[in-house]
């Protein structure tokens, strides 16, 4: 789940505008009735993932960038661009080297956590 505020971030990218409440209705929507986009669920999750980490940090914070299997890469790159959003996110997001699944996400969270608490401390 994601709040609509995060997907329309940044206005005038693809993402924005298809979740700007116009075009609701055309949406394709699974039997639950949830939004149904057809991406890589890898890939669409460390988009979200930035987004939120850009909605909640501080203007002007350098976040860590976000890790990404290398093997990912290239499909991210291409989503980037789909989405309309390579021109704010690009950098954001870097291949990380071949590792258990496990470690990556540990270390890419890491990472994220440190540069948000740094944005968090820095309001206070």
């Amino acid at each position: 789940a994601a709040r609509r505020s995060t997907l329309c971030l940044y206005e005038g990218s693809y993402l924005a505008n298809l979740f700007s409440g116009r075009w609701d209705a055309s949406i394709e929507r699974d039997s639950s009735n949830r939004y149904f986009l057809d991406f890589d669920p890898a890939c669409f999750r460390t988009v979200l993932n930035v987004l939120r980490s850009q909605r909640i940090s501080r203007e002007g914070a350098q976040l860590p960038p976000m890790t990404l299997p290398p093997e990912k890469a290239e499909h991210f790159h291409n989503l980037l661009e789909y989405l309309g959003l390579a021109e704010h996110l690009e950098g954001l997001v870097v291949a990380g080297p071949q590792a258990d699944g496990d470690a990556r996400d540990a270390a890419g969270a890491a990472s994220l956590g440190a540069g948000l608490l740094q944005s968090a401390t820095a309001l206070l």
